[in-house]
């Protein structure tokens, strides 16, 4: 689930974003694919 939406959102950075909104999109990518998985581990 996490690589899946944080391919997502890059692709949504890159093809339609540009300035400070792709980069904020990208931090909420890189967010979804290091700390998401951290997360799951701890709710279970």
């Amino acid at each position: 689930m996490g690589a899946s939406s944080a391919l997502i959102l890059v692709f949504v950075g890159f093809s339609f974003l540009d300035g400070l909104a792709r980069w904020v999109v990208l931090g909420f990518a890189v967010l979804e694919i290091v700390v998401a998985p951290q997360l799951m581990k701890l709710a279970t």
